[in-house]
C-alpha cells in the first residue's frame, strides 16, 4: 500500500513537473514566433523605406546627368540646328559615361528625331502615353515604365536655347545588377515584377527559382510552427507604374528561414504542424 501510494505520488509530481515543461516549452515558442514576426515587420519596414530613399536618389542623380547633356552649349545648338551626327555622337558619349541603355531627342510634340538602341515601337509608346505638354511646363520628368516587356527608368529633360527646342530622353534598364545592388543596401531580396500586355511576365529579381504567384502569396504569408516543408518568404509590395497596358511592381522579401533555422532544429517532430494562432 505505502509503495503503491508513493508511486501514485511520484507519477503526480512527474505528470505536473511535465504538463509545466511543455507549457513553459508552448510559451517559449509562442514568444519567440510573436517577436520574429514583429522583427521580420520591422525588417520589411525599414527595407522598404531604404529602398525608397535609394531609388529617389538614383532618380535625382540620373536627372543631374541628364541636365548635365541639355546644358551643354554644342549639344543644344545641334538640336536647334538637327545636326544628326553630331546630336548622335554627343548622346553616344554622355551614355558611356552614365551607363545608359538608351537615348532620343524628341521634339515637343513627343516624336522623335534622334535616337540610339531605342527601336520604333518603344518611341511609339512613349509618344502615346506621356502627356508631353505637362513634361515641358514642369521641365522634365523621371518614372519607370515596361517597354518591350522590360523595364526602365527614364528620365526625360527638356532642352532650351533659352525657350523650349526639343525633349532629351534617357532610359536605363531594371536588371539584375540593380536589384542586387539593392538588396547588398537593404540587406533583403528585390524583385521588379514586369507585366506588360502581349508580353510573358518577367521577374528581375535577387530570388531564384521564385514564381511571380509565390511571391504574391508571401505577402500574406501562412505562419506555421515548422519551415521545413516549402521555402517561406515574406514580401511588401508596392507599384512603380500602372496603366491599362502594363504595371511593374517591386515586391521586398524578407527569407523566413534566416530568422527560424536554429530554432526549428529544437521543435520535437510531434509539433511541427501546429499553426499560430493570428
Amino acid at each position: 500500500m505505502v509503495r503503491t501510494l508513493s508511486f501514485r505520488i511520484s507519477s503526480l509530481i512527474g505528470s505536473l513537473l511535465l504538463l509545466t515543461a511543455l507549457t513553459v516549452m508552448m510559451s517559449v515558442w509562442v514568444s519567440t514566433y510573436q517577436f520574429a514576426q514583429t522583427q521580420i515587420n520591422r525588417d520589411l519596414s525599414v527595407g522598404s523605406n531604404i529602398f525608397q530613399q535609394v531609388m529617389d536618389n538614383r532618380k535625382q542623380q540620373l536627372t543631374n546627368s541628364a541636365e548635365v547633356l541639355a546644358a551643354d552649349f554644342g549639344f543644344r545648338q545641334a538640336v536647334a540646328t538637327l545636326d544628326v551626327d553630331t546630336i548622335i555622337s554627343a548622346m553616344d558619349n554622355h551614355a558611356s559615361r552614365i551607363s545608359a541603355d538608351m537615348m532620343a531627342i524628341l521634339d515637343l510634340n513627343g516624336v522623335a528625331q534622334v535616337s540610339t538602341h531605342m527601336n520604333v515601337s518603344d518611341l511609339a509608346r512613349l509618344h502615346e502615353e506621356l502627356n508631353f505638354k505637362s513634361i515641358i511646363a514642369r521641365g522634365g520628368a523621371s518614372f519607370v515604365m515596361p517597354l518591350n516587356g522590360r523595364a526602365f527608368q527614364i528620365v526625360m529633360v527638356v532642352v532650351k536655347a533659352p525657350s523650349p527646342i526639343g525633349i532629351a530622353v534617357i532610359g536605363f534598364e531594371i536588371d539584375t545588377r540593380l536589384a542586387l545592388q539593392l538588396k547588398q543596401i537593404t540587406g533583403l531580396d528585390v524583385t521588379f515584377l514586369v507585366d506588360q500586355q502581349n508580353f510573358p511576365t518577367k521577374l528581375v529579381s535577387t530570388l531564384s527559382s521564385t514564381s511571380p504567384n509565390e511571391l504574391w502569396s508571401s505577402i500574406k504569408p501562412n505562419w506555421g510552427l515548422s519551415f521545413s516543408d516549402d521555402p517561406l518568404l515574406q514580401s511588401v509590395s508596392f507599384p512603380l507604374y500602372a496603366s491599362d497596358t502594363g504595371d511593374i511592381d517591386v515586391l521586398v522579401t524578407d527569407d523566413l528561414r534566416r530568422v527560424f533555422t536554429q530554432f526549428d532544429q529544437l521543435q520535437p517532430v510531434s509539433y511541427t504542424h501546429l499553426t499560430l494562432p493570428t
